[in-house]
């Protein structure tokens, strides 16, 4: 199989394409993996799937990697998945997105992360986003942050939500910021706390403003105090 030229793989039927061992399908070079069409790629098995190595699943080229059904993409090994360019996240759909297994998630790379389109970060799970760690969730994009739901954003591990950027915190929505768990707002930092703004702090919960700390409620802003009503105080 290594000994085929790209032109002879490139007339293998599915029959013929699914008929190679899992090991001589770990054999291919990288150029012959390139040279395998969208419907090849998309038509390999799982367990074909499964034996490429890191350096072949990066040379896949990004339109096949977006034709990949959802069990084809939870074959690739998460070494290989933390291998993946840049361009090939971003080429992902969103309906791959939140297939991806919670051990491939947890090795993205921040580059990776960073690379994440809104769309993609809006169809993250929430057992996905429990399963960021907190330097992956610092290098989200802020912007894209402001596109999850209440429920996304209260998956976030505590220690997740105490490594996001002031950046991060102040592009929360005022939904998000009032629907953050006490265990969250514990955790929060008192430059965050700090970098409150004064239309999220109006709408902090009490059971939220009673899980702060003396520092962090020292650390909100006078502009942040002046809107807190009696009930909030």
């Amino acid at each position: 199989v290594q000994a085929l030229e790209a032109d002879d793989l490139a007339v293998l039927d599915t029959a013929q394409l699914r008929a190679i061992a899992t090991a001589a399908i770990g054999g291919l070079s990288s150029a012959q993996v390139a040279s395998l069409s969208t419907l090849q790629v998309s038509n390999l098995t799982n367990a074909q799937v499964s034996a490429l190595s890191a350096t072949q699943v990066k040379a896949v080229e990004e339109a096949d990697l977006a034709a990949m059904t959802s069990t084809q993409l939870q074959s690739i090994s998460s070494a290989a998945v933390g291998q993946l360019s840049t361009a090939q996240v971003a080429a992902l759909t969103t309906d791959q997105i939140d297939k991806l297994t919670t051990a491939q998630v947890k090795v993205l790379t921040t580059a990776q992360m960073k690379a994440l389109s809104a769309e993609q970060t809006a169809k993250l799970t929430t057992a996905q986003i429990n399963s960021l760690s907190d330097v992956q969730v610092a290098a989200l994009d802020a912007a894209d942050l402001a596109d999850l739901s209440v429920a996304q954003v209260q998956a976030f591990s505590a220690k997740a939500v105490a490594a996001m950027t002031t950046a991060q915190v102040a592009a929360l929505t005022t939904a998000q910021a009032s629907g953050l768990t006490t265990a969250q707002v514990r955790a929060l930092t008192t430059a965050q706390v700090a970098a409150l703004t004064t239309t999220q702090a109006e709408k902090l919960g009490t059971a939220q403003l009673a899980a702060m700390t003396s520092a962090q409620v020292q650390a909100l802003e006078a502009d942040d105090l002046a809107v807190l009503d009696t009930a909030q105080l």
